[in-house]
């Protein structure tokens, strides 16, 4: 360690009575941090073991008599200078600097250089002790860079963070909050600020929020508007949770505030886009439903004028099957949702409408209708509705003959990912030519086209009455 070229400690302190010198170098010597002896002109005569330990000199005799200012690197040694000027003039001197080891590993340094006076109070010698705090540096530096780093990002991002203590006064707003808001950051961050600057309609709620948060511990979430001091209106998004001390008390809110100013204009050009949308839909739905009533209206009157019954009846039946079409759009027409129907109410009445439509054919027959409540589009809705239409009228108009009264049961279910639709009479039940595939009844060949449409499974029981069970 080159302890025979060091100066001792005890003759560093020439006037100092023998039993005293011991005593200092003990002293000294149990340092744990790096202590060095200069002259008065501010070279080296002494270091002591552990500072030679942390600078990683084994030979302390080249570095005798270097001038101090020399174990410091660039713009460091400029402050070590002049802590050792003022410590020269009889002050205490302190500086914070870089002076890597002997082997050129990095070491910064909390230094302190006092003056020691002769009897004579002139500066005869310096005591300098160096506090090894390269590894609080090196975790402030990281510090320092991890915050930068959180704050380029919470720039590109628009988020800022803030808090506010329990006194609901005390605060602290980012950089970012004060940009959004078009403050000066020298401004006093909190609620009263806040107040001057949130949109007087959103502020009271801003504020009961706050507070509730504070006294109850809830969420503090709101987005509100910022009325920045050049006129502009901003939306920010906040959020907050509480902080609590060991003893369970709320000491601080922390949180976050974006400005979300580019996604609620988004939102609100979307929201009109999708208005204008709305009233094109609705009016096609208005006008293909006049169109289809113009159809209907044709295919009555044709059917009044033509006198061979059979044909009327033909015409009728189109006419029906086509107003079935035309209430469906009606319905979107007046429909909150455009692309789905509130389909058992409608389906409910469909088939009271058709029964109402042939009480001259059967005034005795009642409907009881067992409909789950369901939405379904319009892809699914008019086939579904045509084959209710069909099955129904094909009841009222052949389950029961001679004005004899009866029942037709409805129901629609969900089960296993799949619909079921299910009609059934108690009138006098399905004539073998009328089972489908062995006659040619117009109105279950429709109900089968339909059934295909939808992919569905269609089965058919026989007397009493009829049963007719569809799946898809």
């Amino acid at each position: 360690m080159g302890e025979e070229n060091a100066a001792s400690p005890d003759a560093l302190l020439d006037d100092a009575p023998e039993n005293n010198a011991d005593f200092n170098k003990s002293i000294i010597e149990s340092i744990g941090d790096c202590v060095q002896v200069l002259d008065a002109e501010g070279r080296l005569r002494y270091m002591n073991r552990a500072g030679q330990g942390l600078m990683q000199i084994e030979d302390i005799g080249p570095y005798l008599g270097m001038p101090y200012g020399e174990f410091c690197e660039g713009r460091d040694s400029d402050d070590a200078r002049a802590a050792l000027a003022a410590a020269q003039q009889g002050s205490k001197g302190r500086f914070t600097g870089f002076a890597p080891t002997a082997d050129g590993a990095p070491r910064w340094w909390d230094v302190v250089i006092t003056p020691i006076f002769d009897s004579d109070q002139m500066v005869r010698q310096l005591l300098v002790i160096s506090r090894d705090i390269t590894k609080q540096k090196q975790a402030a530096e990281t510090l320092a860079k991890s915050e930068h780093l959180l704050r380029e990002a919470q720039n590109y991002a628009h988020i800022g963070n803030w808090s506010l203590e329990a006194d609901g006064v005390t605060s602290y707003w980012s950089e970012e909050i004060y940009r959004v808001m078009g403050l000066d950051p020298a401004s006093l961050p909190g609620p009263v600020t806040l107040g001057k600057v949130a949109h007087p309609e959103d502020f009271p709620k801003v504020r009961d929020s706050l507070n509730a948060a504070l006294q109850e511990g809830l969420e503090h979430r709101m987005e509100y508007r910022v009325i920045r001091p050049d006129g502009e209106i901003r939306w920010a998004a906040c959020k907050g949770a509480p902080v609590y001390d060991n003893n369970g008390r709320i000491v601080r809110l922390l949180g976050i505030f974006q400005d979300i100013t580019e996604r609620r204009l988004a939102e609100e050009r979307t929201r009109a886009s999708l208005r204008e949308k709305e009233v094109l839909l609705r009016e096609i739905h208005h006008r293909v439903k006049n169109n289809l009533q113009v159809v209907s209206s044709l295919l009555s009157l044709q059917a009044r004028q033509t006198k061979n019954e059979e044909a009327s009846e033909v015409l009728k039946d189109s006419c029906r099957r086509i107003q079935v079409m035309a209430e469906i759009h009606n319905r979107l027409y007046r429909s909150s949702d455009l692309a789905r129907i509130s389909f058992d109410s409608f389906l409910r009445s469909l088939a009271e409408d058709v029964i109402t439509a042939h009480q001259h054919e059967a005034d005795q027959v009642h409907l009881d209708a067992d409909l789950e409540p369901l939405t379904l589009n319009i892809d699914t809705a008019i086939p579904v509705s045509q084959i209710v239409s069909e099955l129904v009228s094909n009841a009222v108009k052949h389950a029961f003959p001679g004005h004899r009264s009866g029942n037709i049961r409805l129901r629609l279910w969900r089960s296993d990912g799949k619909l079921n639709l299910h009609v059934h009479d108690d009138g006098i039940g399905l004539c073998e030519e009328q089972v489908p595939g062995s006659g040619n009844t117009l109105g279950l060949k429709v109900v089968q086209a339909l059934v295909e449409q939808l992919d569905g499974d269609i089965a058919f029981g026989g007397r009493p009455g009829t049963s007719i069970h569809i799946r898809f």
